[in-house]
């Protein structure tokens, strides 16, 4: 009976985890899964922007061929859009209206990618009343100053103030003054 101690063969071990390893990227397909700040990329992609941040941005869309927000062009191939808590695409949003939205940022910050999108309506409800004068509407309660770059809607005509009447449905989208009223830019 031999009582010495076998020495174990590192070699056979390596290659039996080379096998391993071989056998299990062959079952997969050779793709990896990749997480980027938490969103799922496509098997084989790479991370846009490399040199990139996350960014939170709202700002009044001033463009489109992609989304220009705050003087920045962000790419909205992959976006979630919602409006007014509803889901929505691209041609929803129009310029003047006031967003919400995540995603990445190129590091000079003159690019971006977003993922999510948000507009949300600051008014929404009939003209109660307008004051031409100092360019003012009243909608559900809430003082709306018109500004004199306010966007309008192709629906209004002529697309200006002078456009609008006492019981019109209007849909705002702007920012809260120190007073509490609404600066409208759409």
């Amino acid at each position: 009976m031999n009582t010495k101690p076998r020495k174990s063969n590192v070699t056979g071990i390596l290659l039996l985890a080379l096998f391993a390893l071989t056998l299990l990227a062959a079952c997969s397909g050779g793709n990896i899964d990749v997480a980027v700040g938490g969103v799922n990329l496509p098997p084989g992609s790479l991370p846009p922007f490399p040199n990139s941040e996350p960014v939170v941005a709202q700002g009044t869309i001033t463009g489109f061929g992609d989304l220009t927000v705050n003087g920045v062009r962000y790419d909205t191939r992959n976006a979630s859009i919602v409006v007014d808590s509803q889901p929505g695409v691209l041609s929803d949003l129009k310029t003047g209206q006031v967003v919400t939205l995540s995603g990445r940022i190129s590091a000079d910050g003159s690019t971006g990618e977003a993922s999510t999108i948000h507009m949300h309506s600051r008014v929404t409800g009939p003209v109660e009343s307008i004051d031409v004068g100092n360019g003012r509407l009243m909608v559900m309660g809430q003082i709306v100053r018109l500004e004199p770059d306010t966007q309008y809607s192709a629906d209004i005509d002529p697309a200006t103030f002078e456009g609008l009447a006492a019981g019109d449905l209007a849909r705002i989208s702007g920012y809260a003054d120190a007073a509490g009223n609404l600066r409208a830019t759409r």
